[in-house]
């Protein structure tokens, strides 16, 4: 389903999920994932093109992920899958499913990925000075459909 729906299961999502392990002395395991795509500019209008992750952000016992296809996306699937990832939200942007940005890299820029559970991953100028840096996910990881954009000063 459409993230814009993910609000009429928030109540559960939040006084549920997250805070059980909490509530009950974490004798209570909530091994959930809940997989939906959020974003516009796909044309799917008003109610079907939001993005409502701030409204879980910074709710403790909640992991919520952003991906990519900076990584691949079954790097993450599998580690929820063979983990015990307590209650996760995973946000992927529709804008990125049909573009592949670890194919089109910026000339001059390559890509990193860190060694984590859930692993970051950013692109990296190859130039030894740096004048400024832009932090993004999901859709503003995109610039006119196209992976990564271009920045021009």
């Amino acid at each position: 389903m459409f993230g814009d729906f993910l609000m009429l299961a928030s109540d559960q999502i939040l006084n549920h999920w997250a805070k059980f392990p909490f509530m009950y002395n974490n004798q209570v395991e909530v091994n959930a994932v809940v997989r939906t795509p959020m974003g516009g500019r796909r044309g799917y209008g008003p109610t079907h093109s939001q993005t409502l992750d701030r409204h879980f952000l910074g709710v403790p016992g909640l992991t919520v992920l952003a991906i990519s296809n900076l990584i691949e996306p079954e790097t993450i699937y599998r580690q929820l899958a063979i983990g015990k990832p307590g209650p996760t939200l995973v946000i992927e942007n529709k804008v990125l499913y049909g573009i592949f940005m670890r194919e089109q890299l910026p000339q001059g820029f390559e890509l990193f990925i860190s060694n984590e559970l859930y692993p970051t991953a950013y692109v990296k100028p190859l130039a030894a000075k740096v004048d400024y840096t832009l932090v993004g996910y999901g859709g503003m990881s995109v610039t006119n459909g196209v992976g990564l954009g271009r920045v021009d000063r």
